[in-house]
């Protein structure tokens, strides 16, 4: 407990084993609920961990079939609801993640000044030193689609599943049907930017050595570009439409269309030039497309 407010950690399991015993070994303190996930582990992590329980925080829950890490977190934060925890933290149970820096991910939330922390790595040379390559670049790249799909444009390392949230958000994101696999830290994200959450980044420090990813690269990014490109569109319906009716937005984009039709149909029926229905309608599409990144990034929450 920190500042009479409970803290609560959700921990995944999935392929980690006995690893499972130096994450919990390594927790602080103040963690008051330690609820261990086991994903349907082919290593029998919960079963491990049951047989040898350190004290009496510590909760297992066994999903029955393989549900993901989004579902597993979830299941844990409406666990954690019932014993009235303040904070809710996130941390893998593979041992990468360094205990000692989640005051860094709880304390921006206890002051009221954000609703939801995450970890970032590239903000410090040593991470960047050691991180894989292939982990490097993908993360990068990914990370810049993820600004543009979220909204948070001041948000980075969108992978990164050290995260921290308060107990009022919970409650409204649990509303919500969240991905349940990998995209869960990004769809978050996206929940929270339509719900006004303030986002902070924190810098934090990831151990690679020995340790491995459930997260396979090669298959995951046709999977992360479909649903980039799907929730960004669903976002902008649901935050500037659906929720709150911003018929200025909108309605830039019903003139925007009707000029480009109106520039179209005589190009292209009339004198059947190719050529102009690709050149003249682009300029106003083009100034449609700025016009929304400067709109979007204006109205970014942590804003």
């Amino acid at each position: 407990m920190i500042n009479n407010k409970k803290i609560g950690v959700v921990i995944p399991c999935y392929n980690t084993g006995d690893t499972i015993f130096k994450v919990i070994t390594k927790l602080p303190n103040y963690v008051d609920q330690i609820l261990v996930i086991d994903d349907c582990c082919p290593e029998n992590t919960g079963k491990i961990l049951s047989e040898k329980i350190i004290n009496n925080k510590i909760k297992i829950i066994f999903n029955k079939i393989n549900m993901g890490v989004g579902a597993s977190v979830l299941r844990g934060y409406r666990h954690l609801l019932k014993f009235d925890v303040d904070v809710f933290v996130k941390i893998d149970g593979d041992n990468q993640m360094d205990s000692k820096e989640m005051i860094s991910l709880i304390n921006p939330i206890l002051s009221g000044q954000f609703n939801y922390t995450k970890g970032t790595r590239y903000k410090t040379k040593t991470n960047l030193k050691n991180m894989p390559t292939i982990r490097y670049y993908g993360n990068f790249l990914i990370s810049y689609f993820s600004k543009i799909t979220t909204g948070y444009w001041n948000i980075f390392d969108f992978l990164n599943g050290y995260t921290a949230i308060d107990r009022n958000f919970v409650k409204k994101i649990l509303k919500h049907n969240l991905d349940k696999r990998f995209f869960f830290e990004t769809h978050i994200l996206i929940i929270l930017n339509i719900l006004g959450a303030k986002v902070k980044d924190v810098p934090v420090t990831i151990q690679y050595k020995n340790n491995k990813s459930n997260f396979n690269p090669f298959l995951e990014t046709k999977n992360f570009l479909f649903k980039n490109i799907f929730f960004f569109f669903m976002r902008v319906i649901k935050k500037y439409y659906r929720q709150n009716k911003n018929f200025l937005f909108f309605g830039m984009i019903f003139v925007s269309s009707i000029i480009n039709l109106i520039l179209l149909f005589p190009n292209l029926f009339l004198y059947n030039e190719v050529n102009s229905v690709l050149n003249v309608p682009l300029i106003f599409i083009a100034i449609f497309v700025v016009f929304y990144f400067i709109y979007d990034y204006l109205d970014n929450p942590n804003k």
